[in-house]
């Protein structure tokens, strides 16, 4: 000691529905790791199982953080996209502008919000992407988008310049399911990376946990691109399966 808590940002893990809870740290490989109790809601009762692993490190001002572990990287295996599905014709809502520029992706849509999906179906899995705010409100990634089209059934995962915040939201009435303050700097990448195992959604910022949650979905469908009222950059796409699934 002496111990003391920080004001200002002193959430190691946590969420609503009784997620992330009874913590235990190991040493393992010369890394501390550690596990935590993972809430899940089966057959209309509570549940629960012990969570994938996590590093703990501290940042540069000395406070404790969670990051994604290596040893998780083995559980995935890669997916073949088959390419991006252009649907600027309108037909699925608002219209974007998606344009490659280098090896990059470059996404715009002025007076509303438009993804970009991949033609690939997804159930369990990674998905990661490079995400440049230029002057968009927000930008991010969707996944298991379908069922009646493909603009529902899906979570939405956002970096929002305007709130200050990253979100996780469902597409296409947008309710407010998780967020976490986020002081975001535009034409800045963040690396976003999401895992979506069952109805458990664990997502990262360069590398470093920022939202763990039970939220029920569609139990497979597309990734996507998702930028809103103005411009966002994207790079570095890839979505990896859960192997087995």
């Amino acid at each position: 000691g002496p111990y003391r808590m920080d004001p200002h940002d002193n959430v190691l893990l946590g969420s609503v529905l009784s997620q992330g809870y009874s913590c235990k740290t190991v040493l393992w490989e010369g890394c501390r790791t550690l596990f935590y109790t993972q809430g899940e809601y089966k057959a209309g009762s509570p549940h629960g199982c012990i969570s994938r692993p996590h590093q703990v490190v501290t940042n540069e001002m000395g406070q404790l953080r969670l990051k994604w572990h290596p040893a998780c990287d083995s559980l995935y295996e890669p997916v073949n996209l088959g390419g991006f599905e252009d649907i600027s014709d309108g037909r699925w809502g608002s219209i974007g502008q998606w344009e490659k520029e280098g090896e990059s992706v470059l996404g715009r849509c002025d007076g509303d919000w438009a993804i970009l999906p991949t033609r690939a179906t997804l159930k369990d899995g990674c998905i990661e992407c490079t995400i440049t705010l230029k002057d968009a409100r927000s930008a991010g990634l969707c996944l298991r988008l379908g069922g009646k089209d493909i603009m529902s059934g899906g979570l939405a995962i956002l970096l929002d310049g305007c709130q200050q915040q990253l979100i996780l939201t469902r597409i296409r009435e947008f309710p407010g399911v998780e967020a976490r303050t986020f002081l975001l700097e535009r034409n800045r990448p963040y690396c976003l990376k999401i895992t979506c195992t069952g109805n458990v959604v664990n997502v990262y910022v360069d590398e470093e946990l920022w939202i763990q949650c039970y939220e029920p979905c569609a139990p497979a469908g597309r990734a996507a691109l998702f930028v809103e009222h103005g411009s966002a950059s994207f790079s570095s796409f890839r979505v990896r399966r859960e192997q087995g699934s």
